[in-house]
């Protein structure tokens, strides 16, 4: 699945000047396999991306080998499948950003496969789902309906499904300049998965409002004037605004969810050596540490790093 940012320069991929002697003469499908780029060259930065992102179903079927997951083992495997999939979703819009704060190109080598992992992740929280009701179509039917929460998981996965379905170079070269727009789904696909994240937890928000913390730096960063992108004091003000926005969530979850007042969640923010760090907190220091390592990267140990981006 590629992103489709105004901002991006096409989703062509540099290969390494290295390559497997097999990939390039092999059959297609050899040049196909995650761990070499368009060209067939091998690629380090795919194959580690590669790894990194098929970790998690490894990890639980280690697991499910080993210890099982307990007495409902579906819905633990629901539940550990949605949280991924929505990082992998925020994974593949941060590379953007990244490519351009960091002036690593390299890095939209990997953007359509942790796109697809994503998607990966969400049919596997769907089926889990389907599974644990026993695969009675009616039932599950009637309850996408009725419930807004799977009606708003439901919407996000037909999009994924429609991304994931339109992501190779075939389609691409179909749709021209309309791949491009129809590849922002991503964007409003994001913000219904968060919204199914947050709605379909009954006590601990915590990682479902720092994934929409990140979600609405991401988001609002694409909307930086091209001069403005890559300046600390930009970033700074956009970290800030998405601490407050992710403070102002949590209040609102609290005040709705569990009815807590939510006057009080928010002073809990501007105490954390007595309630300990919110998500705000864990959104704001992650603001501030990327405006700082921006604001190193001229130095000379930095130009010496970036290469190997």
């Amino acid at each position: 699945m590629g992103e489709a940012a105004r901002r991006t320069g096409g989703t062509g991929e540099q290969a390494p000047r290295r390559s497997l002697p097999a990939a390039q003469g092999g059959p297609p499908l050899l040049r196909r396999l995650p761990v070499f780029d368009r060209s067939g060259r091998f690629s380090p930065l795919k194959t580690a991306a590669f790894l990194l992102l098929a970790a998690p179903a490894l990890a639980l079927a280690w697991q499910g080998a080993r210890a099982g997951f307990g007495p409902r083992p579906w819905i633990y495997l629901n539940h550990e499948t949605g949280r991924w999939a929505v990082r992998f979703l925020l994974v593949t819009l941060a590379l953007t950003p990244l490519q351009r704060l960091f002036r690593a190109p390299r890095l939209t080598l990997i953007r359509r496969q942790a796109g697809l992992a994503a998607a990966f992740y969400t049919f596997a929280h769907v089926f889990c789902y389907v599974a644990d009701e026993a695969y009675a179509w009616g039932f599950i039917a009637r309850e996408i309906l009725l419930r807004f929460y799977l009606t708003l998981g439901f919407a996000a996965t037909l999009m994924l499904a429609l991304l994931a379905a339109t992501s190779t170079d075939g389609w691409l070269a179909r749709l021209g300049r309309g791949w491009r727009r129809l590849h922002r789904l991503v964007y409003p696909a994001l913000i219904l998965a968060l919204w199914h994240f947050l709605l379909s937890l009954k006590a601990d928000a915590g990682e479902a409002l720092v994934c929409s913390g990140f979600a609405f730096w991401l988001l609002f960063w694409r909307l930086l004037p091209r001069a403005r992108e890559l300046h600390p004091l930009s970033l700074l003000g956009l970290s800030l605004a998405s601490a407050l926005f992710t403070a102002g969530l949590e209040a609102l979850w609290y005040a709705s969810v569990t009815r807590f007042a939510w006057l009080l969640v928010l002073a809990a923010n501007l105490d954390p050596f007595r309630y300990g760090l919110r998500p705000a907190g864990w959104v704001l220091l992650a603001g501030l540490a990327l405006v700082a390592l921006i604001t190193a990267r001229s130095s000379e140990r930095w130009g010496a790093l970036r290469p190997l981006l």
